[in-house]
């Protein structure tokens, strides 16, 4: 079970300030409950950190997928679903490769 956290907690664990906090919910944070008057906002700790880095790392490199569709002339449905069909491909090789070497 994931341990949850207040927003307090979430904006210590990850070195941001409340109002950061507000703006990152705001984007797409993950949360488990809403807070409303009087009662606090819970926050799933795992999927915060995952958010945040995931995050880091489209704010560093940006959002390639709509580069990758304008140079190869398709759309942005037609690479996902090229990425989902690299990736599958990808888990049964390395499934493969685990179960010869059993």
């Amino acid at each position: 079970m994931d341990a949850k956290a207040k927003q307090a907690e979430i904006a210590a664990i990850l070195g941001f300030t409340l109002p950061t906090g507000d703006l990152k919910v705001n984007r797409g944070m993950p949360f488990i409950n809403k807070g409303s008057k009087g009662v606090a906002w819970q926050f799933s700790i795992t999927g915060c950190v995952k958010r945040d880095k995931q995050q880091e790392v489209v704010d560093a490199i940006g959002d390639l997928s709509l580069a990758y569709c304008e140079h190869w002339g398709m759309s942005k449905e037609e690479a996902l679903l090229g990425l989902l069909k690299a990736s599958a491909l990808l888990s049964r090789s390395v499934n493969l490769s685990k179960t010869k070497l059993s």
